[in-house]
């Protein structure tokens, strides 16, 4: 078979003069690259001059939402498992394994900190490390958490059980990011605090409404009095003279009392 070669050389070196981004850049380089491993095939390049810039357009509208360095990954990854020249599909199924392989091996170290979090947090009792700082779960971990039946259920759940909240657990985890953001769903606090925060409020009390419509005299309403404190005076300093005087008087209120009660003298 013949080997267009003016599409090689067409496809390596650009026309001078005109400025190319690194996206066109990366996939003119790739073109290349593909078109000359089907060539060593035995087959003509996929890529001619005339299709050159269909190729362009067709690869830059369908990876515009790839980052350079993941859509460079998936050629690489296309290069060495695809036998025909690859499409669109074919490179994106690539980034599709990846990310996939990516997330259940994020999924699965996230599965862990869980356990962890609620062996270490989440005892029914209440029991755990004094001082110990409690972490703060993601809106992710935290809906992929309640969707594998809650932490009160993971705590006490047995490991034969635990498969099947585990298999919960990853299924919502990896779903969020196709079907919803977990951040933008509220949780059962965020919800309290929200509807307690959009109750109405009262306006501000009217500074003459108290003089047309004093409240009414009560106890609540008198004046206070003030309490003044009067310091104990004291304790007296005894003379001899008068320690004498006073217990001399004691004896004689005795005498008094026994002479009133005869009684007493007979006893």
């Amino acid at each position: 078979m013949s080997v267009n070669r003016t599409a090689l050389s067409t496809l390596e070196s650009p026309r001078s003069g005109r400025d190319k981004s690194r996206r066109e850049e990366l996939l003119r380089t790739w073109l290349v690259k593909f078109s000359a491993n089907h060539q060593a095939q035995g087959r003509e390049p996929a890529v001619t001059e005339e299709t050159l810039p269909i190729f362009l357009s067709l690869w830059a509208e369908g990876f515009a939402d790839v980052p350079d360095e993941q859509l460079e990954q998936a050629f690489i990854l296309t290069l060495q498992t695809c036998k025909f020249f690859p499409t669109v599909a074919d490179i994106r199924g690539q980034l599709d394994t990846k990310r996939k392989a990516l997330a259940e091996n994020e999924v699965e170290d996230v599965w862990q900190r869980i356990l962890e979090y609620v062996n270490e947090w989440c005892h029914p009792d209440g029991i755990t490390t004094f001082g110990a700082v409690r972490p703060v779960l993601t809106s992710k971990e935290d809906h992929a958490l309640r969707a594998a039946g809650g932490s009160g259920h993971l705590w006490g759940c047995p490991t034969d059980k635990r498969v099947w909240a585990k298999k919960a657990f990853v299924e919502d985890y990896m779903r969020q990011d196709e079907v919803f953001k977990a951040e933008n769903v509220l949780g059962p606090g965020e919800i309290l605090r929200r509807l307690t925060g959009a109750l109405p409020t009262l306006p501000p009390a009217n500074p003459d409404w108290e003089k047309k419509y004093p409240p009414p005299a009560g106890p609540q309403n008198l004046p206070k009095l003030a309490v003044v404190k009067t310091p104990p005076e004291p304790f007296p300093v005894l003379t001899e003279e008068e320690w004498e005087r006073r217990k001399q008087e004691q004896r004689d209120k005795v005498c008094e009392w026994v002479a009133t009660h005869p009684e007493i003298e007979s006893k």
